[in-house]
């Protein structure tokens, strides 16, 4: 068996590695590579590592609900390490696939919107507050990708039945005469947009959650509380607001731009 160095060279995708968020570079990825290391010497797949993450996030949710705040955020962060342990073992053995990623996939899209809920109840325990569930429910609800599942839909529907060419009119261009000033509010505006879905997305947010329920615990133990401040909750309301409102702006962005028509055109 190779050295850890030399097994972090060979299980590492280069580009994606680099283009990991720095946490994930110098935290997790540190860590899971030792863990690939043990996988290795098993006959355990990476679609089995994949399921395992799975359960170990579900089973961090469930703890967030019943307030066991700190259990809750060590299990999200070990799902998100067997998160990279399933692509590094497939990897290693050569054997990564479409089918595997679509797996890893569904996981995400699975446990997300479970421990955005699970959050809200361990949150409602604490301050008894209905609001608070509906926010959770909300988040959990429009936390998945619902506009471009969509919007792949109805392509892959298209392109099934044959009647691509129908579609395929040639999506026009936008025209380079509109107005430079124009065109740099809506670059703000799209940079805004993107920086306010960051927080949303895998891996972050179980991310977030981690450093709220740390700075939470930190504030109380050093006697802050009537200051009123906690980050759980409010990211919760954040996470709440944002999501249902992010969805309807990118199914209107998608109707005004004519995206599906965009995409066809894509398609030979």
């Amino acid at each position: 068996m190779e050295s850890i160095r030399e097994l972090r060279k060979i299980c590492a995708r280069s580009q994606k590695y680099h283009t990991s968020p720095l946490y994930a570079r110098k935290v997790i990825r540190h860590i899971s590579i030792y863990i690939t290391w043990l996988f290795l010497h098993t006959r355990i797949t990476p679609n089995q590592i994949t399921f395992l993450g799975m359960l170990v996030g579900l089973a961090g949710g469930v703890c967030l609900a019943f307030q066991k705040w700190i259990i809750g955020i060590i299990l999200l962060q070990i799902s998100y390490i067997l998160d990279c342990v399933d692509g590094e073992v497939a990897r290693y053995k050569k054997i990564s696939s479409l089918s595997g990623e679509h797996l890893d996939m569904i996981g995400h899209f699975f446990v997300q919107p479970c421990v955005y809920f699970c959050f809200s109840v361990g949150l409602y325990q604490e301050f008894t507050h209905l609001w608070i569930l509906i926010l959770g429910f909300l988040g959990a609800l429009c936390s998945g990708p619902i506009v471009t599942s969509a919007l792949d839909h109805v392509v892959m529907n298209i392109v099934r039945s044959g009647r691509i060419k129908d579609y395929q009119s040639g999506v026009k261009s936008q025209k380079s005469g509109v107005r430079s000033q124009k065109l740099e509010v809506i670059k703000l505006l799209k940079r805004i947009k993107r920086a306010l879905t960051i927080p949303i997305g895998y891996p972050n947010t179980f991310n977030i959650i981690t450093g709220a329920v740390i700075i939470d615990l930190l504030v109380s133990k050093f006697g802050v509380t009537e200051l009123g401040f906690n980050l759980k909750l409010l990211f919760l309301i954040y996470l709440g607001l944002y999501t249902p409102v992010g969805q309807i702006i990118g199914a209107f962005q998608n109707v005004r731009k004519k995206q599906i028509e965009r995409d066809l055109s894509c398609i030979k």
